[in-house]
């Protein structure tokens, strides 16, 4: 009897050849998948668009003024490293890049602005993941047929 070693699952394979989980997801759907990896592949893709919804913009107003800021990898570190000058007293005041009817504007923030700003953000941050693993999630782990988990979307 031949044994074969380190012989990778479908699944894997599946999954190595995509580029994205969505890409996963797409090439699972007209396929011969089972419903579990269907559903491994669907919960991969929505976690991937929660993390696109995440690093997107969200909106905050300063001196009644609403403004969309970004909330990308680096914007979320240059708000964690502001709060804490902030924090320290090293700062009194902030410009900011914000954005305003489609356009880059510049804003000065004081630390009361800047914290409203800032815990908009984490809002926005955690209604994506409730999203994804309070809304989404469970229907998709629920889900009896490819069908069911096909009509789960972002």
């Amino acid at each position: 009897m031949m044994k074969f070693q380190n012989v990778k699952p479908i699944t894997e394979i599946r999954r190595e050849s995509a580029n994205t989980a969505d890409e996963w997801y797409r090439s699972l759907i007209e396929s011969d998948a089972d419903l579990e990896e269907l559903k491994a592949a669907k919960l991969a893709q929505l976690n991937e668009a929660c993390g696109v919804a995440i690093t997107g913009y969200f909106t905050a107003e300063v001196r009644g003024e609403t403004y969309e800021f970004s909330y990308d990898a680096e914007a979320q570190d240059n708000f964690q490293d502001t709060r804490f000058a902030f924090a320290d007293g090293a700062v009194q005041t902030v410009r900011w890049t914000a954005h305003k009817d489609g356009q880059v504007v510049r804003i000065d923030m004081n630390a009361n602005e800047f914290n409203q700003v800032y815990y908009a953000g984490l809002a926005h941050k955690q209604a994506q993941i409730s999203r994804f693993r309070d809304e989404l999630q469970p229907i998709v782990e629920a889900a009896t047929t490819k069908e069911e988990v096909d009509a789960v979307n972002w």
